[in-house]
């Protein structure tokens, strides 16, 4: 099985991924694994996307089976989390992990996984979006399809869950 540990913010800031510089900063975040988790349900890939700094709006979460986010803690880089990663990788020849970042590149390299620089993982990103025309037609003539999966459900809810239970 094919597995991704991405350095979220390394590959935010990459210019040639496209993310709209209008969105504060959590909307590009939303973006960008609004991206990943399109790229991971059309190849089946599991990625892991780490970012620095949590902060009381951000959790930790996984959007789909396929798609988890991570935030760091105050005391820990987000750098420092993808090495601890690779470092304890049961099997490490499925892994890739993405970032431009040179020690963890090396980190990848020395442990046996593959690694790809943002830039390219941006380029791969774009090249297999989605076009219009791929776009399977709606049903019943609508422009939308109302119909979600269950992948695209829990990653809603996790959007616009607030922990706490209406009344």
């Amino acid at each position: 099985m094919k597995r991704f540990i991405i350095d979220g913010y390394n590959l935010l800031r990459n210019s040639s991924l496209g993310v709209p510089q209008h969105l504060d900063l959590e909307g590009q975040r939303e973006h960008l694994n609004r991206l990943l988790l399109s790229y991971a349900n059309r190849t089946g890939y599991h990625l892991t996307v780490v970012f620095d700094g949590a902060t009381s709006r951000t959790t930790n979460a996984r959007v789909s089976k396929l798609l988890r986010i991570i935030f760091s803690q105050a005391d820990k880089e987000a750098d420092d989390i993808i090495r601890e990663m690779i470092r304890k990788e049961k099997h490490p020849a499925e892994l890739t992990v993405v970032s431009s970042d040179n020690a963890i590149q090396f980190t990848a390299r020395d442990h046996g996984a593959g690694c790809l620089s943002s830039a390219d993982f941006s380029r791969i990103l774009r090249a297999s979006a989605p076009t219009r025309d791929d776009a399977p037609e709606p049903p019943n003539g609508l422009k939308y399809d109302p119909n979600l999966n269950e992948d695209e459900i829990q990653y809603w809810k996790s959007l616009f869950d607030s922990g706490e239970d209406d009344e």
